[in-house]
């Protein structure tokens, strides 16, 4: 399996029904899924992380002006009929700039699509999702595509991180902050570290890894060859990351 999904522009419109718990469209032909904007799915998967509120600072007067950006993840189910695949995409609710939250479910919807346009519909794919952080500012997806074949199963991995602030995908280039090369360094070194103990020399972070944020950590993986069955993990614990990390993806 190729380190790197390719990307995918083309994103085909579909209407999802409004109301309900989580939608199961009909068997449909189309092989790309964009997110609808603005549903009213009521179904609740992920309400338990949904809320934030952020404090703001202090305003002239002494009263502190308390921002609350509350936003929940909502599943829909998708029959594609062509590619032998059923996908769960998650869908972003309740953001208050219409605009904004249109935009990131359109990245979270071209992320799937890296996953489906490499498939031809040959063996029966299943695509589900896992919420790895959920916060006001950092949105961070792992999607997990399981493919049946004779021998059993074939596993394909696609992360995808989402700046909420400015509804942008999150690549190795935004990731870290340039402004503090030593913290940068700091992170390389641990990185090392971490990577020889799980038995594998890297000076840093290489350009082809993928990653995903956790509550608690930032996750690298990759397969150690293209025939390899699991995924190699190297988790870096935010706690002493985060002075390397872009300030504006951190809660």
């Amino acid at each position: 399996m190729k380190r790197q999904f390719i990307l995918a522009i083309g994103i085909v419109l579909i209407l999802a029904a409004c109301g309900n718990d989580p939608v199961t469209e009909a068997p449909s032909n189309d092989t790309n899924i964009s997110q609808p904007a603005n549903t009213e799915t009521t179904s609740d998967n992920h309400s338990s992380d949904s809320e934030t509120t952020v404090d703001e600072p202090e305003t002239p007067s002494g009263e502190t002006a308390l921002i609350t950006e509350s936003y929940e993840i909502v599943d829909q189910t998708f029959i594609l009929e062509s590619l032998n695949t059923a996908l769960t995409l998650p869908e972003v609710q309740g953001l208050t700039n219409s605009s904004l939250q249109e935009n990131v479910n359109a990245i979270i919807a071209e992320a799937a699509n890296e996953i489906t346009d490499t498939l031809d519909g040959t063996n029966p794919v299943t695509i589900t999702y896992e919420l790895g952080m959920q916060s006001p500012t950092l949105l961070s997806i792992l999607f997990k595509a399981e493919m049946q074949i004779e021998e059993g199963t074939i596993e394909f991995w696609n992360p995808v991180s989402i700046s909420i602030i400015s509804a942008a995908r999150v690549s190795t280039e935004t990731l870290y902050d340039n402004n503090t090369p030593t913290a940068v360094s700091d992170f390389n070194q641990l990185f090392s570290q971490m990577a020889l103990e799980a038995g594998f020399e890297f000076e840093k972070p290489e350009p082809w890894m993928s990653f995903y944020f956790t509550d608690n950590a930032l996750v690298y993986f990759f397969k150690e060859n293209d025939f390899s069955e699991h995924y190699i993990e190297i988790h870096m614990p935010l706690e002493a990351s985060a002075s390397a990390i872009n300030p504006l993806l951190l809660p």
